[in-house]
C-alpha cells in the first residue's frame, strides 16, 4: 500500500507507459548475501549471544559487525553450522504476522518498529524483522565463507561472502594455493610446513652470513695492523 519511488536518468512525460526491468544478476547476488547473513547472524546469536549491530552488502564482501569478541574457533563452528543449514535446503519464509501472533514471537530487530512487521524465518536458523530480498530456500544460498575477522568497537567485524561470491573466493584461494605449491614443490594442503621450512632455512642462512661477515671484519682488521 506504500509508494515506490524509482530514480531515472531523464524526465518522463506524465502518463507515458514505461517498462522496468530488474537487474537479475545483482538482485540474485543480494538475495544470496542477505539470506546468508540471516543464517550466519542467527547462528552466532544462538551459539554465542552475538548481536548483529551493523550490516552492509559491499564489494567484494559483506560486512557484519557483531556485538561481542569472537575467537577463530567460534567462527569456524558458526560457519560450519551455517553451511549445514544451507545443505538442509529448508524453506525461507517471509510474512506479516497478526499483532497478537507477533507479540508471542521472539525475533531479532535492530530497532522498535511501528505498524506491521515483516518477519523472515531463514530455515529455522534465524527469525528477524526484515524488509529485504531473500531466496526461497536455504539451499539457494549455496555456501557461506568468513574471509576475515577483526576486533571492532568491543566486538568483531566480519568480512563474509555467500553464494556465487563464496564459490569464486574459494576457487581463487585454491588457485593461488596451487600456484604457491608449485613454487614450493608442495601440495596445497602442505603449504604451511613448506613455508615454515623456508623460514627455518632463511634464519640459518642469516646466522651463517652474520658469522662470515664477523670473520671478514676481523680478518680485515688484523690485515690493517
Amino acid at each position: 500500500g506504500g509508494v515506490i519511488t524509482h530514480t531515472v536518468s531523464a524526465a518522463l512525460p506524465v502518463g507515458q507507459t514505461v517498462e522496468g526491468r530488474i537487474d537479475w544478476a545483482r538482485r540474485r547476488d543480494h538475495m544470496e548475501q542477505h539470506t546468508g547473513e540471516h543464517i550466519l547472524s542467527g547462528t552466532l546469536h544462538r551459539l554465542f549471544g552475538a548481536e548483529n549491530v551493523g550490516f552492509h552488502i559491499g564489494s567484494p564482501a559483506v560486512r557484519m559487525d557483531m556485538s561481542v569478541p569472537l575467537t577463530a574457533g567460534q567462527l569456524a563452528e558458526a560457519e560450519a553450522r551455517a553451511n549445514a543449514v544451507i545443505r538442509a535446503d529448508a524453506p525461507v519464509r517471509c510474512w506479516y504476522p497478526a499483532p497478537e501472533d507477533l507479540a508471542k514471537l521472539t525475533y531479532r530487530s535492530k530497532k522498535e518498529i511501528d505498524g506491521a512487521v515483516r518477519l523472515v524465518d531463514a530455515g529455522g536458523a534465524d527469525l528477524c524483522a526484515c524488509c529485504g530480498t531473500h531466496v526461497s530456500t536455504t539451499g539457494q544460498v549455496g555456501a557461506i565463507k568468513i574471509l576475515s575477522a577483526q576486533s571492532y568497537k568491543g566486538g568483531t567485524r566480519l568480512a563474509v561472502v555467500c553464494g556465487e561470491r563464496a564459490h569464486q573466493s574459494i576457487a581463487a584461494a585454491w588457485q593461488d594455493a596451487a600456484a604457491v605449491g608449485t613454487l614450493l614443490s608442495s601440495a596445497p594442503g602442505r603449504l604451511l610446513p613448506a613455508v615454515q621450512n623456508l623460514q627455518t632455512a632463511e634464519a640459518a642462512l642469516k646466522q651463517r652470513l652474520a658469522a662470515m661477515q664477523n670473520a671478514l671484519s676481523e680478518a680485515l682488521a688484523q690485515a690493517a695492523v
